[in-house]
């Protein structure tokens, strides 16, 4: 009896054992995915961010080349108008009837009541 309690205990003991190795390799492969999929994010995040300052680049550089081209416009716009003097042009006319009825004024308004444009 003695000899098969100390089996029994033995067997119990190598049962634990085995056991106690299976969740280590547990717990190891579990570090293992957890340190390969930190990995995995880190490079990720890295290469979001190398796209992300690309494309903030490439809109710059459109925004760039945009204001390039309206200063050109604008530099275009001043030699075309170099030397150029600005004018103001008047305009009088007299309504004259030659014996008729005539009503001076500017556009639709009297001058003074004045009936024969003088």
């Amino acid at each position: 009896m003695q000899k098969q309690l100390s089996d029994l205990q033995n067997e119990a003991l190598a049962a634990a054992t085995e056991h106690i190795r299976e969740q280590r390799k547990r717990n190891e492969n579990s570090r293992i995915i957890a340190v390969c999929l930190t990995c995995l994010l880190v490079v990720a995040i890295i290469c979001a961010s190398a796209l992300g300052c690309t494309a903030i680049m490439a809109q710059q550089e459109t925004i760039r080349e945009q204001q390039y081209a309206l200063n050109m416009q604008y530099a275009g716009l001043l030699d075309m108008f170099y030397g150029s003097e600005v004018t103001t042009e008047e305009y009088y006319s007299e309504s004259d009837g030659d014996g008729s009825i005539s009503v001076a004024g500017d556009g639709n308004y009297t001058v003074g009541g004045d009936v024969n444009g003088e």
